[in-house]
Parts: C-alpha cells; sequence; structure tokens
C-alpha cells in the first residue's frame, strides 16, 4: 500500500512539474507556434513582438502582431494591430485541445490592396481554404484548438484600389462564440477560417458601400457629400435639373 502511495505521489509530481514546465515556457511556445505553423496556413509571414502568460489566470497579452502583405500585393503588412487579450484555460496547454476563453483584439489596422479584381484578403483566405482541404495537422502544436468568444472591434481598414483609390474607412464590430467548444475542438486553420469567414464579408461590404458612393460621385460631382443622403439628392436634382434648363 504504501509502494502504490509513492507510485501516485510521484505520478501527480511529474504531472505538476509538466504543468509549471508548460506554464512557465508558454509564452515561447505560444510565440513559435504562431511563427512557425502559421505561415504555412495563410502563405505569408507572421510575427509578434512578445507574449505576456499569467499562470494562474491564464491571460496571454500579445504586443505587436503584423502579417505581411500577400506576395503580389506589395511590401508592408496586410493586418497589424499593437497589442491584445487573450485568455486560455492553463491546463489545456497539457492537453490536445487547446481551450481559448476569449480573444480581444481592439482597434487592429487592416491594408486592403485590390490589384486585378481581387484583393488580399481574397488571396490570403484563398491560400487558407486550399490548407484546410489539404493539409493534415502539422507536428508540434495542439492538435485541436476551440474558442468560446472571439471579438474584433474598432477595426480600420484602409483600402488601396486601382478602381476605387485611396480610403480609409471602420469596420464594423465583430464577435464570434463557441468555435470549435461544441465538437470538443477543432484543427486551428479551421478556426481561422471560422474568423476569416466573419471578416472578409464585412470588408466586401465596405469595398461595395465605397464603390456606389465613387459611381454616385462620378455622376452628381465631387463637391457632392454622399455621406448625407439628403443633402446629395438635393445637390444631385439641383444640378441635374440646371442641365435640363441649360440645355
Amino acid at each position: 500500500m504504501k509502494k502504490f502511495t509513492l507510485f501516485l505521489v510521484i505520478i501527480a509530481g511529474l504531472i505538476a512539474a509538466g504543468y509549471f514546465y508548460i506554464v512557465q515556457n508558454g509564452s515561447s511556445l505560444i510565440r513559435e507556434a504562431a511563427e512557425t505553423h502559421s505561415p504555412e496556413m495563410i502563405g505569408t509571414r507572421v510575427s509578434l513582438a512578445d507574449v505576456s502568460l499569467s499562470p494562474l489566470s491564464g491571460r496571454a497579452g500579445v504586443a505587436a502582431l503584423t502579417i505581411d502583405q500577400p506576395a503580389g500585393y506589395g511590401e508592408g503588412t496586410m493586418f497589424s494591430v499593437d497589442k491584445f487579450d487573450v485568455t486560455i484555460d492553463p491546463y489545456s496547454l497539457m492537453g490536445d485541445t487547446l481551450k481559448v476563453k476569449s480573444i480581444i483584439i481592439d482597434k487592429p489596422v487592416f491594408n486592403i490592396v485590390e490589384r486585378d479584381g481581387k484583393t488580399n484578403l481574397q488571396a490570403l483566405q484563398d491560400h487558407l481554404n486550399k490548407y484546410v482541404e489539404g493539409a493534415s495537422d502539422s507536428a508540434g502544436g495542439p492538435s485541436q484548438l476551440s474558442v468560446k468568444e472571439f471579438i474584433l472591434s474598432g477595426a480600420t481598414v484602409n483600402v488601396s484600389s486601382e478602381k476605387l483609390g485611396e480610403h480609409s474607412v471602420t469596420l464594423a464590430d465583430i464577435r464570434l462564440t463557441d468555435i470549435g467548444v461544441d465538437e470538443g475542438g477543432m484543427p486551428p486553420a479551421e478556426v481561422f477560417r471560422h474568423v476569416m469567414d466573419s471578416i472578409t464579408p464585412q470588408v466586401t461590404k465596405e469595398l461595395v458601400t465605397l464603390g456606389i458612393k465613387s459611381k454616385m460621385k462620378s455622376v452628381l460631382g465631387d463637391d457632392v457629400d454622399i455621406d448625407k443622403p439628403v443633402d446629395a439628392l438635393k445637390k444631385g436634382l439641383g444640378k441635374l435639373l440646371n442641365k435640363k434648363k441649360k440645355e
């Protein structure tokens, strides 16, 4: 009986040692996973300046996350955020499924470039979709991931388009819940695709709105404030009536 008790104590000690090793090194593990495995998923470089992980709360502060422009869309970043917060279940670091309680990203910047009728965001998502459809889980990271809550707020979208010119708009806030939770986890690339499937339509909507406004300005004139529909309509009608009178 004493030997069995001693055996249990040793096993408990090994588990505790493994937990504290993972927690103490969690920051470097998270950073390495993001910078090593993400480029394979999305086809461009990802970098983190720093990750700080609290052992007890499981809260991680991520500093200076950037995603470079995909090939063919110039230099610089496609996405950047100064810092954001992630809360995880620290015990899940020891298992096959990393359980993320929340990801809260505030005031990120998207630099959207449109070339030959296709945006860099679409190019990134195309690469991600191909990866999800054909790739198996990569070694060296958790095979499964779940996210209880994902929030993206106050995002700025800078647009550089051959057709629309240069613009800057604010993206509507996005909140997603229970990504992979009911399934007991899903591959990280699939989780990322769920997030992208919510972001891309929002960006596309803003681009369509910019396109409509551009068309209206070409008809009504650059001095018409398209963001004030009533005033724009009055000025537009006035211009059209004056044009008819002159004819």
